[in-house]
């Protein structure tokens, strides 16, 4: 069914006629193929009066039953894109996550349910999977290990990439858990959707705490055995702290290390609930989009400007691009492929600000969304607005960050470690649009480490099919010596069983992507710190990690599986 956002809200919320679209927030999106898929969240509706804020207009807010896509493999432009939606069998849910693969579907993991209007049952904590063939588009999924003892959060930082599924943080609220305290949780969960197994890995640096509207990338140009690294921006803890960006916090799914990089350049304040993407620049370059976001101010909330901030690696260097489009937080961005200079985003809430902490204050009163039907297309190499244009040309990194490495080098004036040094030298290819690396004092022979040779099965067969049979041996050796020497303290451990070591060279195709609130009932941002209850409490078994040097200790509110 050919619809905007107007008619599906007409149609599956059932509200009278004269309303009009006011914005759409709270869900996930994802590409599949060339169609951009949307799914839950909440849409709201206004009857244009006043000024569109709750003050002197009539404005509803539901949860959104549908399922939409858009078709990317064709130009638009936001007044007339085709959006068509389809009802969902499947959970409708809020700020969770929906992960790619490369097998043409999505995963649907975390998210809340709505509290505008009358509660719905809060849903079994289930795996979904979006395919977009036949007449039932989705389908609950059996999950294999401890996924039935993870407790669901919304609002984490979620990714996908080289067959991996991310989760970092969220909280837990009684959208997530019946009678839940407000409650921001620690730990990244990871999920490999060849082996279908799921992962407990516990946060490192600034992230040690629970955060909650963080933004993480998997930047595959990096890392170990062309897995990539896990860049994490963004975020506040329970105390409504937020994480700086002046610094990089990155994990390394392979040797499960996190380190810290400082940054330079235009750095933003610290928000949560930005949109971020991630595309391969020239040279080994890897340009990282931010946009949007909360931020904090004198007396509450206000959305971050409208300005796009890139992050360039292997500089660590941000770089400030104003524009015409306004702030908005709870919204998505994508782009339609590995290799595409468009970023599309999706609805998202205006804010007036500033507004104090509560989400019921913030999504009641914000403004109508100046965009229509809530899209927005952003050219990140030419770094202006626009529409969504098919066929497009590949991304090239903008002049802008260009002549930032000509005059500045490829990599940071210092290192924060030798380990982070190591994870993003690489070499830079020598051609008429080369990018000079003229930085001395921190840069090791452009020789000396390898850029990882991607996610191509056919460039990796060989050196799987030799080394299989030695990685396996000497794993399982290690394990077992390891087993032996830590099985008394299994109980209090939560460990991480890093099949990476053995399977990712042949699993992961690649070496191994409401609220309005109901009323008068307050949120998080009231900065109490709220103790768990005992039932979930987070510590499991768990079998010694193959790969790392530290087995970590958990307290009972970890959000990690063993």
């Amino acid at each position: 069914m050919r619809v905007l956002w107007l008619a599906a809200a007409l149609q599956c919320l059932e509200l009278s006629a004269g309303l009009y679209f006011h914005h759409k927030a709270r869900h996930a999106s994802v590409v599949i193929g060339k169609t951009l898929y949307i799914d839950g969240g909440e849409i709201a509706q206004w009857d244009q009066t006043g000024n569109g804020f709750s003050n002197g207009s009539t404005v509803s807010n539901a949860e959104d039953p549908n399922t939409y896509y858009i078709d990317l493999s064709t130009s638009w432009t936001a007044t007339n894109a085709t959006i068509t939606s389809f009802p969902k069998n499947g959970p409708v849910l809020m700020s969770g996550a929906l992960w790619s693969n490369t097998s043409e579907r999505a995963f649907q993991y975390d998210g809340g349910i709505s509290l505008a209007g009358a509660l719905d049952p809060i849903p079994p904590n289930q795996l979904w999977a979006l395919t977009p063939t036949g007449q039932s588009r989705w389908s609950q999924l059996s999950s294999a290990g401890n996924f039935s003892q993870l407790s669901r959060t919304q609002e984490g930082g979620y990714t996908s990439g080289n067959g991996l599924g991310f989760a970092l943080g969220g909280y837990e609220c009684v959208a997530t858990i019946k009678d839940a305290a407000d409650y921001y949780t620690p730990g990244l969960v990871m999920y490999n959707m060849s082996s279908s197994l799921w992962y407990n890995i516990s946060t490192g640096g600034d992230y040690t705490v629970g955060t909650q509207g963080a933004r993480t990338q998997l930047v595959t140009n990096f890392g170990t055995d062309g897995v990539g690294i896990l860049v994490v921006l963004a975020g506040f803890t329970q105390q409504e702290a937020g994480i700086g960006l002046d610094r990089v916090n990155m994990f390394d799914p392979v040797t499960q290390q996190w380190r810290i990089q400082r940054t330079t350049g235009s750095i933003p304040q610290p928000n949560r609930n930005p949109c971020l993407v991630g595309v391969p620049g020239d040279n080994g370059t890897y340009e990282l989009f931010m946009y949007g976001g909360q931020q904090r101010a004198t007396g509450g909330w206000i959305s971050s400007d409208g300005a796009v901030y890139i992050l360039s690696l292997p500089a660590f260097h941000w770089f400030r691009v104003p524009g015409s489009a306004v702030g908005r937080t709870r919204h998505t961005c994508n782009i339609p492929s590995a290799r595409s200079r468009q970023m599309i985003s999706v609805g998202g809430i205006v804010m007036p600000g500033p507004l104090n902490s509560s989400d019921f204050t913030i999504e009641n009163t914000g403004a109508p969304d100046p965009w229509a039907n809530g899209l927005g297309v952003f050219d990140m190499t030419k770094l202006t607005w626009g529409s969504y244009v098919q066929p497009s040309d590949d991304y090239t990194t903008p002049d802008v960050v260009k002549d930032y490495y000509k005059t500045n080098g490829l990599y940071p004036s210092s290192w924060d470690d030798a380990g982070t040094q190591q994870w993003f030298t690489v070499k830079v290819a020598t051609n008429s649009t080369s990018v000079a690396n003229t930085s001395t004092s921190a840069t090791p022979s452009a020789q000396s480490i390898s850029q990882p040779a991607g996610i191509s099965p056919g460039a990796i067969a060989g050196a799987v099919i030799g080394g299989i049979a030695l990685i396996a041996v000497t794993a399982v050796a290690i394990w077992l010596f390891v087993r032996r020497r830590k099985s008394t303290e299994q109980q209090r451990n939560a460990t991480f069983v890093s099949e990476l070591g053995t399977e990712h060279v042949s699993e992961m195709e690649a070496k191994v992507s409401r609220h309005v609130q109901h009323y008068g009932k307050p949120r998080l941002g009231d900065g109490q710190i709220h103790e768990l209850d005992h039932h979930r409490g987070m510590e499991l078994d768990g079998e010694p990690k193959l790969r790392d040097e530290q087995i970590h200790e958990l307290d009972h509110h970890r959000h990690e599986l063993g």
